[in-house]
């Protein structure tokens, strides 16, 4: 019996808490965005502020320098040549209102962009311009990711080649599973 007084004073007492101002920190190399009524949105930087949670949402991200990675995927070369390719991109946002509310999944959006990047420039040159011309390629990825990523608010610093090899295709299934591939082994 006490315990159920307790417990509806603690819901209570949690009820009021909700509708008073809560302080919320948007630390260094972080971005946040504030949503008030009627549609209102203030993009917030480095600090601290006050967030009516009757009222508002906070949402914040980081904005510094990040780097992903850029999933390998089979690709044919200008050449014909099976390859596997993936990359490692570095980016920082610079316009927090267009990455983040402009765009529902933007890191993954970040991701899908560099992957596209990556399978653009691999197909349009042949293996070995690949091999022998990386730092070339390596600025035209960025070129090409930085290009499409401008629209999004992201500023791409690098994006490089990782991992690119040939590649066996085996087989191909037409019901919807992903090819297989088969890397061939280096000779000791």
């Amino acid at each position: 019996m006490i315990g159920e007084v307790f417990g509806w004073i603690g819901e209570y007492a949690r009820g009021i808490l909700s509708v008073l101002p809560q302080r919320r920190i948007v630390r260094a190399g972080y971005g946040a965005v504030r949503y008030g009524p009627r549609g209102g949105i203030e993009v917030l930087g480095a600090g601290w502020y006050l967030l009516w949670p009757l009222f508002q949402e906070f949402e914040d991200f980081p904005v510094a320098k990040q780097t992903a990675e850029v999933p390998k995927q089979p690709l044919v070369t200008r050449d014909g040549r099976t390859v596997t390719a993936g990359a490692i991109i570095r980016y920082s946002v610079f316009d927090v209102e267009r990455f983040c509310i402009k765009n529902l999944n933007s890191f993954d959006d970040v991701d899908d962009v560099a992957q596209i990047a990556v399978r653009d420039v691999v197909i349009s040159h042949r293996f070995e311009d690949l091999q022998a011309q990386r730092e070339r390629v390596d600025g035209e990825l960025r070129s090409v990711a930085q290009r499409r990523l401008r629209s999004y608010g992201v500023r791409v610093h690098d994006l490089n080649l990782k991992g690119l090899a040939p590649a066996q295709l085996i087989h191909m299934v037409s019901d919807g599973q992903a090819p297989v591939l088969i890397q061939p082994q280096e000779n000791s």
